[in-house]
């Protein structure tokens, strides 16, 4: 058996072996942010074809805009969860997940060989494998893992496909049709692979120049063009309705994705579509490991005589343009992106090649000993830090940040951590566990500020499940709180003041708490919300001043009890305790929007307009400040002044109906 024969089979076992270990340690993960919300569109498309089109659920999606998705993959977890029956949907979804994260590393192992030989196929892998932001999205990620499978599919057939040219193989022909329609099935933006394909197949014949060739070329080229478009758009509804105009449409809309979250980024809240430009690349450049950031940093050196003299240049360049071009139109477009780099991390694998390719073409290249040492001894340092991370924090690898910003230590109040909630597995397990071993009560309600019913309806207890935001926790009647510290204010996401009181315990990365359980202990502040519900105010006053002096920094009673005074109108009573809010929780919104409130009951009127300014310069998208903004400058007669307030906070929310029906109301009757 030749030496080359045995490396295969080596390389397969431990592919095997790496992909059953990956499957076992995967399925620990927690339940995504967004799969509820995509599994239930997954059975709406399953609907529509089953009811040959009359069920039309799947086209009407006003709040998650998911008819613009062809999301394929979670189809197909949909169907195969009707088809068994399985009960635990969430399993076979991250079964399906894992599967394609494997993949991912195994096409770019054959990319990384094709571009540069076997040596940097397997470095490809190795960094894939050491990426913990990679390996937690492949556990549970049904949308960004598998369009990465796709784009990375599609980007290894092209390359063959250029190779073999003019004489192109029929198999190679049907894989790229395959991997272009699974892009096009999946995203909108599979639809640049089409585009990709097009400008390649242009520039292959300009260098060539034969008539002869190139009719054969375009035909070729036209039958995956067309065959992969339809194809991918068959299970995509909205795309069926209109297959010439909605796909486009779909692009279109999702390049600026009309959705938006705040985040954390840089010690700062901003709305996503906010966000600064750099944010991606900052994001990237602080959560990839170190090695493969400093690798391909230096892949522009591929392009260097002494360096690039035995690489294929068309494929260098295929892999540099797949690369740059969609970082350049999310950087022009100035997309809505959020939750670090998942949306972008199907250009990553094509990342790990790159930074493979310099580090072995640098490597063979004739570079003195002692530089090349240096450099082997800097890469293998490097990977320290991410695999350790990784060993001991999973499953949640995904939460990684590199050694530029400290690690997740030193994201603390600066940047978004656990913000796809999966941390909250681990805390309803362990809290689960917890109450199984305190028998006093057999009904318990659990609040959370996401989904935790799969995670706690296998219990003989009967379990309460209610949502709502960890700032409004108090208006809610709970007994046991689990919380993630998704789009906290940045003082509250520091260690020192998030959680705070009664934590039962919580939920760490590298002793950063990403999920934390809490027992209620007092219920006066939910009392007190109740009762001013009622207009009962004296009795709300008494229930939160008790909820006060139970827990001073009650960040809900003290809400509750400004309220209750202003509603009372003890205006300096109320003050008072929205300044407490404030002394909890600095720029908080509800109370200096109060404060202002009072301001302009008391006719101070400049006094009001600051304090709205210091709201909408903290928070832009905070309607109720504009509302009341244009309405002091309406009582200060001063009606251009209130137009523009409500003009640009439509630049900004332009979808408010209640932003434009205050303008109208401005416009038409008062007269300036």
């Amino acid at each position: 058996m030749t030496g080359k024969k045995m490396l295969n089979i080596v390389l397969a076992v431990l592919s095997l072996c790496l992909a059953l270990v990956w499957l076992t340690f995967g399925l620990e993960a927690g339940i995504s942010g967004d799969e509820y919300v995509h599994h239930k569109h997954a059975d709406d498309v399953i609907d529509y074809y089953m009811s040959f089109g009359k069920n039309r659920a799947a086209l009407n999606t006003p709040v998650s805009n998911l008819k613009y998705y062809g999301q394929a993959y979670d189809n197909m977890a949909a169907a195969i969860v009707r088809l068994s029956g399985v009960d635990n949907v969430f399993t076979v979804r991250h079964i399906l997940s894992i599967a394609a994260g494997w993949l991912i590393v195994i096409y770019a192992f054959l990319l990384g060989q094709l571009a540069g030989g076997r040596w940097v196929g397997i470095v490809t892998a190795v960094f894939l494998l050491l990426s913990p932001r990679f390996v937690g999205h492949s556990f549970n990620n049904l949308k960004d893992i598998p369009f990465a499978l796709a784009y990375l599919m599609a980007v290894f057939y092209t390359v063959k496909w250029i190779r073999q040219l003019p004489n192109t193989s029929f198999a190679n022909d049907i894989m790229l049709t395959i991997s272009i329609a699974f892009a096009v099935s999946i995203r909108p933006s599979g639809l640049l692979m089409l585009c990709y394909f097009g400008l390649f197949v242009l520039i292959w014949f300009y260098g060539h120049r034969d008539r002869m060739t190139f009719i054969g070329l375009i035909k070729n080229a036209a039958f995956i063009v067309f065959t992969a478009y339809v194809s991918g758009i068959l299970f995509w509804p909205y795309a069926l309705e209109n297959p010439f105009w909605h796909p486009l449409e779909s692009h279109f809309i999702m390049a600026d994705y009309p959705v938006t979250l705040r985040q954390l980024f840089e010690g700062k809240l901003y709305w996503s579509d906010q966000l600064p430009r750099y944010y991606l690349f900052k994001f990237f450049a602080i959560t990839m490991p170190l090695p493969v950031l400093g690798l391909f940093i230096l892949s522009p050196l591929l392009f260097a005589k002494n360096i690039r003299k035995t690489l294929d240049k068309p494929i260098l360049y295929i892999l540099c343009f797949v690369v740059v071009f969609p970082l350049l139109f999310i950087l022009i477009q100035a997309s809505n992106l959020y939750g670090g780099t998942r949306h972008l991390l199907f250009i990553y694998p094509i990342v790990c090649v790159l930074a493979a390719l310099i580090l072995v073409q640098i490597l063979k290249s004739e570079l003195k000993l002692i530089v090349k040492m240096c450099l082997v001894t800097a890469v293998l340092a490097g990977v320290y830090h991410p695999l350790a991370y990784s060993i001991k924090n999973h499953p949640l690898q995904y939460t990684y940040f590199n050694s530029l910003v400290g690690g997740i230590k030193g994201t603390q109040g600066k940047y978004e951590t656990d913000y796809y909630y999966a941390s909250l597995r681990q805390g309803s397990l362990r809290l689960m566990d917890s109450l199984e071993k305190n028998n006093d009560r057999d009904t318990v309600t659990i609040a959370s500020n996401f989904r935790i019913d799969s995670y706690v309806k296998h219990t003989d207890r009967i379990i309460k499940c209610i949502y709502t935001p960890y700032y409004n926790r108090s208006n809610v009647n709970w007994d046991y709180g689990l919380f993630v510290p998704a789009q906290l204010h940045a003082f509250n996401a520091k260690s020192l003041h998030w959680p705070g009181r009664d934590v039962l315990f919580d939920i760490r990365a590298d002793d950063v708490p990403l999920c934390i359980a809490l027992k209620r202990f007092d219920r006066n502040d939910f009392k007190a919300f109740e009762a001013l519900n009622k207009n009962e105010y004296k009795k709300a006053l008494d229930l939160a001043s008790k909820a006060m002096a139970f827990n001073p920094n009650n960040l809900g009673a003290a809400l509750t009890l400004g309220k209750a005074h202003l509603a009372m109108e003890q205006y300096n009573s109320a003050a008072h305790a929205f300044h407490t809010c404030l002394n909890v929780l600095p720029d908080y919104e509800p109370a200096k929007y109060y404060l202002a409130l009072i301001e302009k009951h008391r006719h101070r009127y400049n006094k009001s307009i600051i304090l709205l300014n210091e709201i909408l310069k903290f928070n832009s998208k905070y309607t109720a400040a504009h509302l009341l903004l244009a309405d002091i400058y309406i009582l200060s007669n001063k009606y251009a002044s209130a137009e523009k307030v409500l003009e640009e906070a439509l630049k900004i929310t332009p979808y408010d109906r209640v932003l434009k029906r205050k303008l109208e109301t401005v416009k038409s009757k008062y007269q300036y």
